[in-house]
């Protein structure tokens, strides 16, 4: 099923392009911090545990499965679908406290390109703090997979 809803040209929706590189950049930052993807263990189950114990951590590697999940569902034309499971990404990594809504607001006008402007520094807004960024060596931009 093909999806009509992809950029109509008002600079308001989201670009096939920025979808990419913001998946790219979320899977990267997921995977720094030690998370790997795996799809959650019981869909009908309310998330358990607290945020010290097994919460985060299987939200997290949830996200970074999405990540994968999302870009199939861009091939497939399904791009009403793949904008949702984005924003469900975006949730999940500002609950897991790896993006402010600030900078996933900058992320959703811009992309997290906008880091790449910088030589060797992250702009306010344009990944997750910059303090975390830099100790975990997000001077470089990922490349993108589009």
């Amino acid at each position: 099923m093909s999806d009509d809803n992809v950029n109509a040209g008002t600079g308001e929706q989201l670009t096939v392009e920025q979808a990419y590189a913001m998946l790219d950049f979320y899977e990267e930052m997921l995977e720094k911090e030690g998370y790997t993807p795996a799809p959650y263990p019981d869909t009908d189950g309310l998330v358990g545990g607290t945020v010290y114990r097994g919460a985060k951590f299987d939200c997290l590697n949830h996200a970074y499965w999405m990540c994968e999940q999302t870009r199939i569902l861009i091939r497939q034309g399904r791009w009403s679908k793949a904008q949702r499971w984005i924003g469900m990404i975006q949730g999940l990594v500002f609950m897991g406290g790896l993006c402010s809504i600030s900078q996933l607001k900058t992320h959703n006008r811009v992309g997290p390109a906008a880091r790449r402007s910088g030589s060797g520094s992250t702009p306010e807004g344009s990944g997750f703090r910059a303090s975390r960024a830099s100790a975990l060596g997000y001077d470089d931009a990922p490349e993108s997979r589009v």
